[in-house]
Order: structure tokens, then sequence, then C-alpha cells
């Protein structure tokens, strides 16, 4: 388990605070494809089905298994049900009826009420392809942890490569490099990322690699879909604990308002000094987002 803070626990209350849905209309979804996870490009306004309902995209993004329209609202926006009736049905008429001299009075139907995103306590996540390559995905949640505040404390990761894991070291490391990549924790086990998955932080100019769990993490992905990510950023029984907990802090960002590239091309500048260095106790000089 990793460290969690304040701000972290807030941001997590804020985001179950959303109202309930209205029950969704019963739609013709006749024509329309059913929504695919295997990388494809939505639009803005794209219509897809997915277990009998059908959405609208509401942000543009490159689907990812896991981020499907039932999982993602973010992304997606439930327009109704699928139903052999097809169309949606109408509304009751306001006012009442009057009479007009031609004979049989009519109402006044009122128009369908356009239907617009519930309001949410955090950032929608957006995912795009990069000219380069890879997905950039914007509105995450960046924190990190070092040898102290690790569970148990030290270097131990829970995916080492050694148990048979696709990852590429045994213990947390901070190479930061594509070749060696920094290790990284987040949510592996509903759909946020894989292990072994590389990721790349334009902030920080460094490559990291899935190879621990963070519970914090997890909750936050399974309560309101917000990507976070714990970085490694060092340390030993050597190093300061309060300098190296400040150093954390010092390069968290400010709230789910960071930046990162999923699968990144080797070619992404590289910063090579030590996020935090155990033999001085000093931390990189870097402001977060």
């Amino acid at each position: 388990m990793k460290r969690t803070s304040m701000l972290i626990a807030l941001t997590l209350a804020l985001a179950l605070v959303v109202a309930l849905p209205a029950p969704a209309a019963t739609v013709n979804c006749s024509g329309v494809s059913a929504w695919n996870s295997n990388f494809v490009t939505y639009t803005i306004g794209a219509l897809v089905t997915y277990n009998g309902s059908e959405y609208k995209c509401i942000q543009a993004h490159t689907s990812e298994p896991g981020w499907d329209p039932a999982d993602v609202p973010a992304l997606w926006n439930i327009v109704g049900t699928c139903g052999s009736g097809g169309s949606t049905p109408t509304p009751t008429p306001k006012g009442t009826a009057t009479a007009t001299p031609k004979g049989t009075a009519t109402a006044t139907p009122k128009s369908t009420p356009t239907a617009t995103a519930k309001p949410t306590a955090t950032a929608k996540p957006t995912a795009t392809a990069t000219p380069s390559g890879g997905t950039t995905i914007n509105n995450v949640q960046v924190t990190f942890y070092g040898w102290y505040d690790n569970s148990p404390p030290g270097n131990g990761i829970a995916y080492p490569k050694n148990g048979g894991f696709p990852t590429d070291h045994n213990v947390a490391t901070a190479g930061g490099t594509f070749s060696n990549p920094s290790s990284f924790a987040t949510d592996a086990q509903d759909g946020e990322f894989k292990v072994g998955a590389v990721i790349y932080v334009p902030y920080m100019k460094k490559y990291f690699m899935l190879e621990d769990e963070c519970v914090q993490c997890e909750s936050d992905w399974r309560n309101s879909h917000e990507f976070h990510v714990d970085l490694w950023a060092g340390g030993n029984t050597s190093a300061n604990e309060n300098d190296l907990i400040n150093c954390e802090d010092n390069l968290t960002s400010s709230g789910p308002d960071a930046t990162i590239i999923l699968n990144p091309p080797s070619n992404e500048a590289v910063d090579t000094n030590q996020i935090f260095n155990s033999s001085t106790n000093q931390c990189e000089n870097i402001t977060p987002p």
C-alpha cells in the first residue's frame, strides 16, 4: 500500500458526489456499430452500442480494453436502451388542451429535453493518439513514493521480473530511460493499465514501467475512473526520510491535471538527473502541473 495524502482523499470524496442518472430512454439502435476496444479512434458525437444500450462520444479518444462506454462516463454519455420499437417515447404534453373555433381541442406538446452531461468533481480524462506514437492521456493524478513510504518500507515491488511478470526489474528502480525505465505503481487489476506497461511523463522527462501496486490508485479508478500513477522517487537506508517525503510532495501534481504518454516512442527527451539523490538528500528542481 502506498502513502495516501489528504488532497487525494478529498478529491475522491468529491468524485463520489454525483447526481443520480435519469432512467434511460428506449432508442432505435439499428445501423449503430458496436463499441470496439481495439484502439479505434472515436470523435465527439460518434454513436456506438454496448451491452444493449446506445452511447454517444463526448470526448475524442482512442479506445483501449477496459475503457468501455459503461465504465468510462467521462468519454461516453448513454443515449438510451436499445429496443425493438425504435423511436424515443413522446413525453406527456404539458398544459391543458384549449378549444379552437375549428372544433377539436389540441394539446401543445412539449419538446424533448436536450440531455446534458451531469457534473463531476474531477476533470474528464482524455486519451488521443500522438503523431509520434503512443497514446496521450490527460487529466492524470501523479504522485510519488519512495523507500520510506513503500509498504513495507524498502524497494520491494509487487510484480518483479523474477516472479514471472513481464517487467524489467526485481526491485523498484529509478532509471528513467526507455531502455531502463523507472518503476511506477498504479491499478493493474481493473483495466486501467497492464503489468509491464510503459509510460512517459513529459513534465518529469522520464520513462516508467508498471512494476508495483498502488492501493489508492486502484480505489480512484474503481470509484471514479480517475487515472492515477504513483512514481518511484528512490531512496535507501542512508537517505533522510523527511527530505525524501518532502521531495515526493513537491513533485506531486496539484490534482488530476498532468499528462502522460502510454506506450511512448523511444525518442522522447530524457532528463538523466535523479529524482532524489540519496547521497546528498537533494530533490530534482521540477515544477509539477
